[in-house]
């Protein structure tokens, strides 16, 4: 496996909706090459429309199939100058974590700490 997340920023003239309908072709191109099962359990991407960017995940083969799938229609859609494509580093400014798995340890603190406080609410009805 290799530790690659690609984030993909768009100019404006770049419509988002678009960049999501072109990741969902690249995601069905790949599971061409790697079948359905093992795409949808190796990739992830994630869109933000306020910032015009999108991430994906190519840590593993399929989610390399997928980014390199994307960045060729991207380039046969809008061409060379209307997006820029980055490799976010491993270390992110989060000690011997990086950003997803910052953010997954934030989501899963906030998750236990909701599910403490509805057993807590629970039980005072009971």
């Amino acid at each position: 496996m290799t530790p690659e997340i690609y984030r993909f920023r768009f100019t404006p003239e770049v419509p988002m909706d678009r960049a999501r309908d072109l990741v969902a072709h690249a995601i069905l191109l790949s599971q061409q090459v790697h079948g359905a099962a093992r795409v949808r359990l190796d990739c992830g991407y994630c869109a933000d429309d306020r910032m015009g960017a999108l991430v994906i995940d190519a840590r593993t083969p399929a989610g390399q199939t997928v980014a390199v799938f994307f960045t060729q229609l991207l380039l046969n859609e809008f061409g060379l100058t209307a997006f820029d494509v980055e490799r976010v580093p491993k270390d992110d400014g989060f000690p011997r974590r990086g950003l997803l798995g910052w953010t997954i340890a934030w989501l899963n603190c906030r998750w236990r700490r909701a599910i403490r406080c509805l057993t807590r609410a629970g039980s005072a009805i009971y």
